[in-house]
């Protein structure tokens, strides 16, 4: 049996683009874990700082602690450090970079002058939104179609709700990152 050339490339493509979406439905069934907890973090965090603003401050304490750990636990148990490729280098230059995100975000607001906590939440909410986005170009479009959602309703609650904003971020949000969790889940 002979293959012809434009047979063959055609053949490679099919296996690329299956091996494409192998990838991006096994990174979806590993990350769920970690959308579960950031979005019950975010509806916990959120509701309290609409109702017990006092709270706030350790609740989303607590969440971030919680959130950050499920992620790098999911992320380093989804695949053994060498099956990745990855090197303990490569792992500081991961933190590294988280170190000098959270440090440009926290210089940004201090210039542009973020005061209270409805426009500090906002504007971190964004970011987050545009880093799931931005995540979906490379690991694929249900992360983009996550962050383009969380986008729409940060700058909904904005728009329509800002006394409420905290309490719609928890709802709406959260359940937003809750439901994206069982969607990944099902991948």
């Amino acid at each position: 049996m002979n293959i012809d050339a434009k047979a063959a490339a055609s053949a490679l493509k099919d296996i690329d683009r299956a091996t494409a979406r192998t990838a991006a439905f096994s990174g979806y069934r590993r990350s769920w874990p970690s959308f579960l907890v950031w979005g019950l973090v975010w509806s916990g965090a959120n509701i309290t700082q609409q109702f017990a603003p006092e709270w706030a401050n350790v609740t989303w304490m607590i969440g971030l602690v919680a959130g950050i750990s499920s992620s790098i636990f999911v992320g380093m148990s989804a695949r053994p450090l060498a099956a990745t490729g990855a090197t303990r280098p490569t792992m500081a230059r991961y933190i590294g970079a988280g170190l000098i995100i959270a440090v440009a975000i926290s210089a940004v607001f201090n210039i542009v002058g973020v005061r209270d906590a409805v426009t500090a939440n906002a504007a971190m909410s964004l970011f987050v939104a545009a880093a799931y986005a931005v995540m979906g170009l490379w690991h694929g479009s249900r992360f983009l179609c996550l962050g383009l959602l969380l986008g729409g309703v940060i700058i909904a609650g904005w728009a329509y709700g800002r006394e409420y904003f905290a309490l719609w971020m928890g709802l709406a949000g959260g359940g937003a990152l809750i439901l994206t969790a069982f969607w990944l889940r099902r991948a």
